[in-house]
């Protein structure tokens, strides 16, 4: 083979390889935003549920119900703290209890 040969050769693979490699280009890049578009659509919905916007989303009665545990929380150490003081006091007998043992 001459070196015409060769390069007649070598051009007419890099033409195909060209034209396969832009129809693909083509194909992948409108295929690919046109499937991404249409599943975004489908899922919108979704993303606006978990997203805040004042008061009608998931993501917002999660944070309530966080805020509301968070509440029952400290009430409930402080209840505690009360508790465990009311326990470790000396028990004070009243006049009266004292009045009926000696009776």
């Amino acid at each position: 083979m001459t070196t015409a040969d060769w390069a007649s050769t070598i051009y007419g693979y890099f033409f195909v390889a060209a034209t396969v490699g832009t129809g693909l280009w083509y194909v992948f890049k409108h295929g690919v935003h046109t499937l991404f578009d249409q599943h975004l659509q489908e899922i919108k919905p979704q993303l606006a549920e978990l997203s805040r916007n004042g008061g009608g989303s998931v993501k917002d009665a999660v944070e309530d119900i966080r805020e509301a545990v968070h509440e029952i929380s400290k009430d409930l150490a402080r209840l505690e703290g009360k508790f465990e003081q009311h326990v470790s006091e000396p028990v004070r007998r009243s006049s009266s209890s004292s009045r009926k043992k000696s009776a």
